[in-house]
């Protein structure tokens, strides 16, 4: 299964006109954005209410991520999604710890796998 995460229709209402080349390379920008943009609501979603400010670092880089994403085709195809990579991922982490988890996932190519005390004993 293969999600987008609505960034093919944002590139294909937004860059109509462009040609086809840009509107695809400005798709990929929008598709690395728009997944950093669902599992952020989604995470704030499950963030608990006392974590005042984490919801709002949350709600803060979601509007980082929108604004980006609402660009020109030029200014899409200057952003490098993985630099906003680190910052989605560690408030991704931060909403698991408070929400009690001690396991957090991490990326390694080509798999996600799991780090967590119980695969530190396993070693």
């Amino acid at each position: 299964m293969y999600d987008c995460y609505g960034a093919g229709q944002r590139a294909t209402r937004a860059f109509a006109t462009a040609p086809a080349r840009l509107r695809n390379q400005a798709f990929l920008v929008l598709r690395g954005l728009h997944e950093q943009l669902w599992l952020l609501t989604e995470a704030a979603k499950l963030c608990p209410p006392s974590c005042g400010e984490l919801r709002a670092e949350l709600a803060a880089q979601v509007e980082v991520l929108d604004t980006l994403a609402r660009g020109d085709v030029a200014s899409l195809l200057e952003i490098d999604p993985s630099h906003y990579d680190q910052r989605t991922r560690a408030l991704l982490c931060r909403v698991g710890e408070a929400l009690g988890g001690r396991a957090r996932w991490v990326r390694s190519s080509p798999e996600w796998e799991r780090e967590s005390p119980a695969n530190d004993e396993m070693k």
